[in-house]
């Protein structure tokens, strides 16, 4: 398994869990300096599909920008539609 969820987020797959995986830019080793180059990390490990995507949810509501709680529930209701669409309902 290989699903892209958004830019930043996909789902990978080994022959035990789902991972949840987050996009980041590599940095230089000996400079310390972001290479412009980018990766995936892994960032949770789940039994299933369903709770990976729960663990998204988490994930980026937790690394959310809002200011207030109206902006936040914003968020998570453009979240909880985008998984409702990859999984096509």
């Amino acid at each position: 398994m290989n699903v892209q969820i958004n830019d930043d987020y996909r789902l990978i797959s080994d022959k035990h869990n789902v991972i949840l995986q987050e996009k980041y830019e590599k940095v230089d080793n000996e400079t310390k300096e972001k290479t412009g180059k980018f990766d995936f990390k892994d960032v949770g490990y789940y039994p299933t599909v369903e709770m990976a995507l729960k663990g998204f949810l988490r994930k980026a509501t937790l690394n959310s920008k809002a200011t207030n709680l109206k902006e936040l529930l914003e968020e998570i209701k453009s979240i909880r539609k985008l998984i409702s669409e990859l999984a096509g309902n």
